[in-house]
């Protein structure tokens, strides 16, 4: 993940750490799921860092406001093996006040899609895993999203996939 807390404060960091993670968890489980679908529950453990981000100045203010949005594109890897890249997310942070964002991601890997979303205003978060395509198309469940200490705006994600 990019470095967003000088511009946009704590709240938008870790939204974008936990929309990130959530991305990187959802590759892990395209990797390890062997039928067209989600058949049992499953726990995955990711890194995510790195990648781009854009800030889109939706009020036109001086400073960031609700409303205003940062979008990220970044690569998600397997926890266990931190260098293999297991596929590409892309998230949108939605200021709406204080430190709370809405976070909003896909997850894009070879055998299909992973599509996540919720409010974030702690460290850790969760989002809620809303649905997929391809072997997750009946994906349901959670990530849980910790924010790590350092340069990359990384983050630790368990992704908990139900049937």
């Amino acid at each position: 993940m990019l470095h967003l807390k000088s511009r946009f404060g704590k709240g938008a960091t870790i939204a974008a750490a936990l929309a990130a993670v959530l991305l990187a968890g959802t590759g892990i489980a395209v990797a390890s799921s062997s039928g067209p679908n989600i058949t049992r529950a499953t726990t995955l453990r990711l890194v995510i860092r790195g990648g781009t981000s854009t800030f889109v100045n939706v009020r036109h203010q001086q400073r960031p406001a609700v409303g205003d949005q940062v979008i990220l594109s970044q690569p998600v890897f397997s926890a266990a093996h931190p260098s293999q890249r297991v596929g590409h997310g892309w998230v949108t942070v939605t200021l709406v006040g204080g430190q709370a964002t809405q976070d909003h991601a896909t997850l894009v890997f070879k055998q299909g899609q992973v599509d996540a979303a919720g409010i974030q205003a702690s460290n850790p978060f969760r989002l809620a895993v809303t649905g997929g395509t391809g072997r997750f198309q009946n994906a349901r469940g959670q990530a849980t999203v910790q924010l790590l200490p350092g340069k990359g705006n990384r983050a630790r994600v368990t992704l908990s996939l139900l049937p």
